[in-house]
């Protein structure tokens, strides 16, 4: 009688060994996506880097080459437009890359009411924010699923666990993150796949800038952490599978107090930091 051979079952770390760890960062031409491409490149990730800023993601793919032996493909897209991540997806699958991790860093925001801009400003912030973040996600988290592991690393924001006058459709889009991922997460854990959200506070990058914000109080007083820092803290995150990562001692209260603070009373005194006069 001839015996029957069975198949080796391989396990979740034998299958990871099988592929190059590849991480796609989205935003990542500045602040914190900038930084996790250099950290995730000090780790032996390839990387393919994205955003609207070809100069910036030039020089960076140069010096990550020339200081670690990894390949670093750029591919230009602007978020805010309906077929930019279609355009990644495709660059990515006749490139032959298999991503092993996401990170969805790309967002910015805007200091102000909702009448000082016209709809179709908010409509590309929702579309950065938010529509981008849940279609890459669809996409590489069912190739993830399929493969039997792999990571998404979704930048929210502490600001997305309250809701801010004057900051309103950032702060709104930010806990749209926190809630999809979360949920997300719930989704992928049986399937070898990972979710971390990072909910980084007031930090040292091009946001405040591009925002807008122009309150000397805010300007003066809000604390800032140095974007290596809050990228360092993520990452620490998501090696541990940590679900929610709010880095900073002071964010990590501010968390806290989130669930107790009166919203009249926080729409009060977000109005007087974030509305212009």
């Amino acid at each position: 009688m001839k015996s029957v051979k069975r198949e080796k079952v391989l396990s979740q770390e034998e299958i990871k060994s099988n592929f190059v760890k590849t991480a796609l960062v989205t935003g990542a031409s500045s602040g914190l996506g900038e930084q996790f491409c250099r950290h995730l490149a000090r780790r032996g990730f390839n990387l393919v880097i994205s955003a609207r800023r070809k100069n910036l993601l030039v020089d960076l793919k140069k010096e990550i080459e020339a200081k670690h032996t990894i390949k670093v493909n750029i591919i230009v897209q602007d978020l805010s437009k309906s077929n930019s991540v279609k355009c990644i997806v495709d660059e990515v699958s006749r490139e032959g890359i298999i991503i092993t991790h996401l990170v969805n860093n790309a967002g910015y925001g805007y200091y102000g009411a909702l009448g000082e801009q016209p709809f179709s400003f908010w409509r590309d912030l929702i579309n950065v924010n938010q529509n981008a973040m849940v279609e890459l996600s669809y996409v590489y988290a069912k190739q993830m699923a399929e493969r039997g592991f792999g990571t998404i690393v979704n930048v929210s924001s502490l600001a997305g666990f309250f809701s801010l006058s004057g900051f309103n459709v950032y702060a709104a889009s930010k806990a749209f993150m926190i809630n999809f991922s979360t949920a997300l997460a719930g989704e992928l854990s049986s399937k070898g796949v990972q979710v971390t959200v990072v909910c980084p506070g007031p930090t040292k990058t091009e946001f405040d800038k591009v925002a807008a914000l122009k309150h000397p109080l805010a300007v003066k007083r809000i604390p800032s952490m140095k974007s290596s820092n809050v990228v360092k803290i993520a990452l620490k995150a998501m090696d541990k599978g940590k679900l929610i990562c709010v880095p900073g001692y002071r964010n990590r209260v501010l968390y806290y107090l989130s669930r107790f603070i009166p919203r009249a009373l926080l729409n009060k005194i977000s109005a007087k930091l974030f509305i212009s006069e």
